[in-house]
Order: structure tokens, then C-alpha cells, then sequence
């Protein structure tokens, strides 16, 4: 199933950038953001890390391609190891912050600078492509996907520190200022010792609305995964979304996003920009 989507990924990249046609209508865009995500360590305690990312799209009239690198920022004490690593950074907004101050006695996930280590995260290269485009009656029909790279720091315990893959099949419709979109995905993920872990299958829906001549619009968003670890429940969490455009080129872009069990963040919340360049 890994050479599959490789491999049928490798060649849609390849046809993709040599149609003339296609590329005439290409833009590339650059975005900046900052993520927290507050989580549950082992001892029960709640930290946060932080996830600076930076990244590159290309964006076509039928397809888009893009990769993202964030840098991380965690606690270096041993309290902030995520129990289920593999299952909680699943659902890492990538879209895309918080006062810093000294540590309670309670330790409340507060830390202060010199509590912090740094480094890299996973690299996602993403890609859509647009099958049929959206009639008056019909919804557009797209296929999508990411390879995970495991770039990041080892001693961060992010998920799996394998090659992960996604292939995804979506609907997407427009009735006015609302919005539509419903998408179905398979999840292969990169084995780790002694690990039982089955491959997902990921769901995620959302509801959108344009307003003030599409400057502004709002997102409501739902994802869930299937079983990754028998007895451990799956990542689920509901998302809300703003996003203003500055000008046609550049976008602002908010997210808040809230797990639904315990083996999701209990928030996200994600601030970035994006701009043509």
C-alpha cells in the first residue's frame, strides 16, 4: 500500500508539472504561523508546545502542491512526553500563542524561556488535485494526500519517527456565501516496535460561510480517525476557523481547534499568514 501511494503520487507529480495547460494559471504562495497545543503528559500534568511553521505552496488552476516545516518548542523536563505520541499529533492543525511565565507550584504546563528546547518537526509534502470541477448541480471532486518525512528531533517523541502517507478522496460545493466539503482518507503509518497499530481510515467534514464580498470567512470543521491502537480511543476534534483577507494575495488566518477525547490536545489554537509571492 506504501509503494501505491507513492508511486501514484510520484507519477501525478511528474504529469502535473509538465501540462502546459494546467501550470498557466500557477501562483506560488508563502505562509508563516504559530501553533500551541495543550496537552496531557503522564503524570496528569498539562503542558504546551509550540510549533513555528513555515512553508511554500503552489498553487495551480487544477492542483496545489505544498510542504511545511515547523520549528518546535517544547519543555525539557520528562513531564512533557505525550503518553500516546503516535496517536496525539495526528491532528495537528496545519493551518496554525500564549503568555510565557514561571512554572506554578502545581506546574500547570506554564514554563518560562529557559525551560524551553527547540527544534524540528516532521516535514508534510501535500498535494490536491481537482478531478471535476464544480457545476451548478454537481460538487467539485478532488483527490489529495501528504508524505510525512520524520525530520523531527528524536528526543521530542513526535509521532511515529517513520514515513507516514495519506490518500484522500473529497467533495466540495459552493451555494452562495455557504460552503460545503466532506472528505474520506486512508492513513498509512510508519510501523514502530512493539507497537500494535492499524492503519485509519480519517473523516473530516466542515461548513463554511463568506461574508463582506468573501474578505471575511468562517469555517466549522469536524475530524476523526478510526481505530489506531485497540483499547485507545482515536483522535476526534472539532475546529473553528477565521480568515480575512488583507488583499487579494495575502490572507490572515486564525483556527481553534478542541479535542473531543482523551487522546486528542485538549485545544489547539493556530494564528498565521499567508501571501503570494
Amino acid at each position: 500500500m506504501k509503494r501505491i501511494i507513492l508511486l501514484t503520487g510520484m507519477f501525478l507529480f511528474l504529469w502535473l508539472i509538465n501540462d502546459v495547460n494546467l501550470i498557466a494559471q500557477d501562483r506560488w504562495y508563502t505562509n508563516t504561523s504559530l501553533q500551541m497545543v495543550r496537552g496531557q503528559s503522564q503524570d496528569g500534568s498539562k503542558n504546551n508546545s509550540f510549533y513555528f511553521y513555515n512553508g511554500l505552496r503552489y498553487q495551480a488552476q487544477m492542483f496545489s502542491l505544498s510542504l511545511n516545516l515547523p520549528l518546535v518548542f517544547r519543555g525539557s523536563s520528562s513531564s512533557t512526553q505525550i503518553e500516546n505520541p503516535i496517536v496525539q499529533q495526528l491532528l495537528k492543525s496545519e493551518a496554525n500563542t500564549n503568555d510565557i511565565t514561571e512554572p506554578s507550584a502545581v506546574n500547570d504546563g506554564m514554563m518560562s524561556a529557559s525551560d524551553f528546547n527547540i527544534g524540528i518537526g516532521d516535514l508534510y509534502l501535500n498535494g490536491n488535485f481537482t478531478l471535476l470541477k464544480e457545476s451548478d448541480y454537481l460538487p467539485a471532486l478532488y483527490i489529495g494526500g501528504y508524505v510525512k518525512i520524520p525530520t523531527a528531533t528524536s528526543s521530542f517523541n513526535i509521532g511515529t519517527g517513520e514515513f507516514d502517507y495519506q490518500g484522500s478522496l473529497g467533495l466540495r460545493k459552493y451555494f452562495n456565501r455557504f460552503s460545503v466539503y466532506a472528505k474520506v482518507g486512508y492513513l498509512v503509518l510508519g510501523r514502530v516496535e512493539d507497537a500494535e497499530i492499524s492503519d485509519p481510515i480519517t473523516v473530516n467534514v466542515g461548513l463554511g460561510y463568506r461574508f463582506d464580498g468573501g474578505r471575511n470567512s468562517i469555517l466549522l470543521a469536524y475530524d476523526s480517525y478510526s481505530t489506531i491502537i485497540q483499547g485507545v480511543d482515536s483522535p476526534e476534534q472539532i475546529s473553528f476557523g477565521y480568515s480575512y483577507a488583507l488583499s487579494k494575495s495575502m490572507f490572515i488566518t486564525t483556527i481553534v481547534s478542541k479535542g473531543l477525547n482523551d487522546s486528542t490536545s485538549d485545544y489547539t489554537v493556530s494564528g498565521g499568514i499567508s501571501f503570494e509571492i
